[in-house]
């Protein structure tokens, strides 16, 4: 993830990596690109729509979380 696909894409651009896709807008606001590495992997970077970004990150207190072997989801 990166705070701006335009300028990760033009920096890696620069160092002479091979481009898949270079930056396009996707529904619901986000933007990415993507790039070959020397082994044949595609690097896939995406930047988050505008509110995603101002947005505070979430916190969990102790214990909440799937990840609690004590959390257990609501009986249905």
């Amino acid at each position: 993830m990166t705070d701006d696909c335009d300028a990760a894409f033009e920096h890696i651009e620069a160092t002479g990596a091979e481009v898949m896709q270079e930056p396009v807008d996707r529904p619901g606001g986000t933007r990415d690109c993507a790039f070959l590495d020397p082994s044949g992997n595609t690097l896939r970077f995406t930047q988050p729509p505008p509110a995603a970004q101002s947005a505070p990150p979430v916190a969990l207190r102790g214990g909440e979380g799937p990840c609690d072997p004590t959390w257990r989801a609501a009986p249905s």
